[in-house]
């Protein structure tokens, strides 16, 4: 029955499929240009399943040139799905200096966002003297294309204390890096974390723009002297793609094709990138109230434990007593001093052995003291507790613990009947953790011939279990790709209640007495239900749009009474007070009709 625990904590395993909530983030391409430049404005959901409406407020500061675009990307990033859904537009400024974009605020599903306000800082051209020619425009570079910060999770420690220094890569245009210099840190001894070889990247908004977030490096730094004390910086080499120089032609945009973002067309330069220096105050380690077993180790949670070959044992033989001490700090720093041994025990150099654990969030590991010793004289001894303390910077106290105590036998020679020992020379002893030790005289359980685990029923509940848990996790995985983060399966699927909140609105905006958002409404209710449902390319499209696209799929007087509604909206919207309020109830009720039967046809 030994074996339960393992086999159910093999079998049964539960796969996270949590739905997270929408994060969103609000961008420019570039936040310093030149006055007869433009730019793009992004603002990216993270988790959304739908394009939501948003309309960019109106400034004087600004004009929009074309937008808003749409465009989504779904990442599978170790094992971890996201969903991004982005909306940009092309907007020129209208003046020099600071210029903002406020925030922009809009609803899914029932629930409000706001972004944060963007600003960008509009230059001007220089002016070039009449009768010189002038020269030709040079791109300007701003230096923050790419840097590298080195953020510590703390900056006053007291000496052996665990610092853990982040090294972050910022980029938006990095092929490749290389690492060409770690950091120096003179009175610091150093433990690095495992490096990934591929790097996780997320994203973040620093003053106003979108940067590619990358840790490259994590060190452990541990004082080994108090007083101010500096970690050098980080030199990163970067393989920088060069942006191409726009020279205010047509062709701008036809080059800013994703096509010809292909290495093929791109020059890259290498460029070093540096991190700051890092200070930190180290303070010493308080003498009042220190321990005599403290010897310089500082963590939090050691602990010490204490084993030995056997407590009965002949005059003359070698036995081995074992120390290990673990816990979370620099085990390098960790001395054990030699046994308390009663008199007449011989003692030899012990065996240490350190092992340094970095696979966490902070630096842990245990350190071994293996001492060989031999009674020489027979009798009853103790064999003291070690004693071991070490300082906990949390609570800014010492911590002294203690190791279990031993009572040893020690049989003279003549009481042994065979195998007399006469002592081991030292290069003998120095094999003994190399030989055969004791004979294991416990008996273990017993257990009767055939009875075997796989014969059990509880053995193939649990496999129908695991079986039919490895079913669902895949069942959800399926449907989660094929349809929950499928874009055109959720634009057909939510379109008609996209329209049905639009004829709402309509109805809304007619009791209060304006038919030009009324109209506009309807007409968006009716034509971007059958852009949903045909999944064009333009979401609103024109009246002979939806007759095109509706030939061949519906009947063709049913064509027919939909362009006709179509045209009746758009004489509402363009002529505001030729509708009366209750012409305009019966056309959003024909709307509905019509949009009930489209739904069964297309």
């Amino acid at each position: 029955m030994r074996k339960v625990p393992i086999i159910v904590g093999l079998i049964l395993w539960v796969f996270n499929y949590g739905f997270g909530g929408i994060s969103v983030k609000a961008y420019c391409d570039r936040t310093e240009i030149f006055e007869d430049e433009v730019f793009t404005f992004t603002i990216e959901l993270e988790g959304a399943m739908v394009f939501p409406d948003i309309k960019l407020p109106s400034s004087q500061d600004f004009v929009v040139i074309s937008g808003p675009s749409q465009s989504s990307q779904i990442q599978i990033i170790n094992g971890k799905m996201s969903s991004f859904k982005s909306v940009s537009w092309r907007l020129a400024p209208t003046k020099t200096g600071k210029i903002t974009i406020g925030p922009v605020e809009f609803k899914i599903k029932n629930r409000k966002y706001r972004t944060q306000p963007v600003v960008v800082t509009v230059r001007a051209r220089a002016s070039v003297p009449s009768g010189k020619p002038q020269a030709k425009k040079k791109q300007v570079y701003t230096g923050n294309e790419v840097f590298l910060k080195a953020i510590p999770n703390k900056t006053s420690v007291y000496v052996g204390e665990e610092v853990d220094v982040v090294y972050y890569l910022y980029y938006n245009r990095v092929r490749t890096f290389s690492r060409d210099k770690l950091p120096d840190a003179k009175g610091f001894w150093m433990e690095s974390f495992p490096v990934k070889d591929v790097p996780d990247v997320e994203t973040e908004i620093i003053n106003g723009r979108r940067y590619k977030k990358a840790e490259v490096q994590r060190i452990a730094f541990f004082p080994t002297v108090d007083g101010e004390l500096v970690i050098d910086p980080m030199v990163l080499s970067c393989e920088v793609v060069i942006p191409r120089r726009r020279t205010g032609s047509l062709f701008d945009d036809f080059f800013n094709d994703p096509f010809f973002d292909n290495p093929f067309f791109e020059k890259t330069k290498v460029v070093t990138v540096t991190s700051d220096s890092v200070r930190i105050k180290v303070l010493p380690i308080p003498g009042k109230n220190k321990p005599e077993s403290f010897s310089g180790a500082v963590g939090r949670g050691f602990r010490i434990g204490a084993t030995i070959d056997t407590t009965v044992v002949k005059q003359n033989q070698a036995i081995s007593l074992r120390y290990v001490v673990s816990g979370e700090g620099n085990v390098n720093f960790i001395k054990l001093p030699e046994p308390d041994l009663p008199e007449y025990f011989e003692i030899f150099k012990p065996k240490i052995d350190r092992r340094v654990n970095n696979r966490g969030s902070s630096i842990s590991g245990e350190v071994v003291y293996e001492y060989v010793i031999i009674p020489r004289v027979a009798g009853e001894y103790t064999i003291p507790p070690m004693r071991f303390a070490y300082f906990d910077p949390v609570r800014k106290r010492f911590v002294e613990k203690s190791s279990r105590s031993f009572k040893l036998r020690v049989l003279p020679v003549s009481e042994v009947a065979s195998d007399v020992y006469s002592g081991f020379s030292k290069d003998e002893i120095s094999l003994l953790s190399e030989d055969i030790r004791f004979i294991d005289t416990e008996i273990g359980e017993l257990r009767k011939i055939g009875d075997v685990f796989y014969k059990k029923v509880w053995f193939w509940l649990m496999v129908a279990l695991a079986i039919f848990n490895v079913a669902a996790s895949y069942g959800i995985r399926y449907y989660r790709v094929n349809y929950v983060f499928n874009e055109e399966y959720m634009r057909k699927k939510d379109a008609y209640l996209r329209s049905a909140e639009r004829i709402r609105k309509a109805s809304k905006a007619i009791e209060e007495g304006k038919p030009e958002d009324f109209a506009t409404l309807l007409y968006q209710a009716l034509a971007g239900f059958v852009s949903d449902r045909l999944l064009l390319e333009n979401r609103i499209p024109g009246v002979d749009t939806v007759r095109e696209n509706l030939q061949g799929k519906v009947p063709d007087e049913f064509v027919s009474a939909v362009v006709n509604v179509l045209d009746r909206i758009n004489m509402v919207r363009f002529s505001p007070g030729s509708a009366e309020r209750k012409e305009c109830a019966e056309l959003a009720g024909e709307v509905k009709r019509i949009l009930d039967k489209l739904a069964k046809e297309v």
